[in-house]
Formats: structure tokens, C-alpha cells, sequence
């Protein structure tokens, strides 16, 4: 029995990191994809905008430095976004809002943008990352780099957590079980070895009862 509601108890739990300002790398005035980050933030402004009820106030963006995704994705920079969101027309009105949304946009070194990792509760976007570049699990060292890179991505500090073969096309990484719940991050391969798709997994764990 699976339910989006366990993953996000998951998602809230003591075990997620929050960014870190330490190791994420503000950018430089010159930097090549602050023209697509900045045009990247005026259209969710706008969007904002058009609704008229909220008005988001952004964040500085930082760059995701860390060696596990560039060797995962060579080519490729991360680049994170933050932002909170207030209410315009009745300042009483809280329903929707949001404390704190996150983004991720992945760039070229050219700075063209070529994914968007919006952080959803169940982490699909990582695994159509995965998938449009093609990356293959062959072995448990290309699955704990995989899983180490999602860590890194999403800054969860879920990194001991093991990696599991379950059969020749799927994967369980950052296998653990807590309170009844089986949580893993699911990924299925095509019969090549690469990835087809990936998603957070929660099961409820059925307990057998004494005969």
C-alpha cells in the first residue's frame, strides 16, 4: 500500500538537510547563466502577477558545487532558488501559502537552461534527469553515485542509507524502514542498463500476526 502521505512525512522528517549556505557558491556579476537564471525569475514573477493574490520575494541564487553531480552530470551546473510568498489583496489570508518554495535549474556552461528540478515531494524531475541523459546502473558503485548525487540535489542527508538491487531493471536507494514505513527512492531500468524512471517510494510495512 503505497500513499503520497507517507512520502511526504518522509520528506518532513528530522533526516532532511536544509541548503547549506556554506557550501553553496554565490555567483559573479559576469557569471554566463545569470542572464537565463534572471529570465527565469521574472516569468514566475509574472506568473505570480497574473494571479494577483501573491507576491513571492526571492532569494540570492547559489550554485550547487558538489563533485557527485558533476561527475553524474558532466557538463552541468545547479543552480538553487528560494523563495517565500506573502498575500497581496487580504493580508489575513494565509491558506496557500507557501514559507518557503525551492527550485533547482540545471544549465549547460553555456548557461542555456536545460532541466528544472522543482523538489516535488515524490523527486520524479530527478529521475527525468536521469533518463534524458541516458545514465546506467550497472553495478552498486554506478547506483551509490546515482543515490549520493540525489542527496546532493535535494540536500538530504540520507547518504548511509543503502543501495539495493531488487532485480535486473530495478533499484531501491536509500533503502530504510521507520515506524512501519518502507521508504526507498525506486528506480527502473530499461533492459540497456539505463534509466527509465524513478520515484520516492513509502509502504506500509504488513505486520503478520501470531497464529
Amino acid at each position: 500500500m503505497k500513499s503520497t502521505a507517507f512520502i511526504f512525512l518522509w520528506a518532513a522528517s528530522a533526516m532532511m538537510a536544509q541548503i547549506s549556505r556554506e557550501s553553496a557558491m554565490p555567483l559573479q556579476a559576469n557569471d554566463p547563466a545569470l542572464p537565463t537564471l534572471r529570465t527565469w525569475w521574472q516569468t514566475t514573477a509574472a506568473r505570480y502577477a497574473k494571479d494577483g493574490k501573491i507576491r513571492p520575494y526571492f532569494g540570492a541564487w547559489q550554485e550547487l558545487p558538489y563533485g557527485k553531480l558533476q561527475r553524474l552530470f558532466p557538463g552541468r551546473r545547479f543552480f538553487k532558488a528560494s523563495w517565500i510568498e506573502t498575500p497581496i489583496l487580504d493580508k489575513t489570508q494565509t491558506s496557500g501559502i507557501a514559507s518557503g518554495v525551492k527550485y533547482t535549474l540545471v544549465c549547460d556552461i553555456a548557461g542555456n537552461l536545460v532541466a528544472e528540478n522543482s523538489g516535488d515531494r515524490n523527486s520524479e524531475a530527478f529521475g527525468d534527469m536521469l533518463a534524458a541523459s541516458k545514465i546506467r546502473i550497472r553495478s552498486p558503485a554506478d547506483a551509490k553515485l546515482v543515490w549520493d548525487a540525489f542527496c546532493d540535489l535535494d540536500q538530504k542527508a540520507w547518504k548511509e542509507l543503502p543501495v539495493l538491487r531488487v532485480s535486473e531493471t530495478v533499484w531501491h536507494l536509500g533503502d530504510a524502514t521507520t515506524n512501519g514505513i518502507h521508504y526507498y527512492y525506486e528506480v527502473r531500468l530499461n533492459d540497456d542498463t539505463s534509466v527509465k524512471a524513478a520515484r520516492l517510494r513509502a509502504d506500509k510495512v504488513e505486520i503478520s500476526k501470531p497464529e
